[in-house]
């Protein structure tokens, strides 16, 4: 049996395959900044949090939950079990730089593994906050 020819050849040289992979997290980070405002767009009138997050909050009173006073627990609630659709509505409703901020804040371990790897590329955060431990 002949092997098929394909019409994109891999790279040989591992320096090729590096750079083919840098280029493929430039082109999604900046596909998804595009998405992405800088501003806030949560208004006070408007701090309800969509029925379908309902879910996603399963061990929080949602009818009680703000945007405005609960940031920190909806960004990493969205970010650990939301779709792609949730990072969007966040990245609407608090915007890049606000979301980039908080999670910086937080201790690498509040976020899922996985998670952290996509925010990372996605919101340029180089280095998580480490869990506080109390001293002795």
């Amino acid at each position: 049996m002949g092997q098929r020819s394909s019409s994109r050849q891999k790279p040989s040289h591992p320096l090729q395959r590096i750079a083919e992979r840098s280029k493929i997290r430039i082109l999604t980070c900046m596909a998804f900044e595009r998405l992405m405002p800088t501003k806030s767009r949560i208004t006070t009138h408007n701090a309800h949090l969509p029925e379908s997050f309902r879910p996603l909050f399963w061990s929080y009173r949602f009818e009680d939950l703000d945007p405005e006073k609960n940031e920190r627990t909806v960004i990493v609630q969205l970010m650990n079990y939301g779709t792609l659709a949730h990072w969007r509505w966040l990245a609407r409703a608090y915007g890049a730089a606000e979301i980039r901020r908080a999670l910086e804040s937080m201790p690498a371990t509040e976020i899922n593994p996985r998670t952290r790897s996509l925010a990372s590329l996605l919101f340029s955060i180089h280095d998580w906050s480490d869990a506080y431990r109390g001293a002795f």
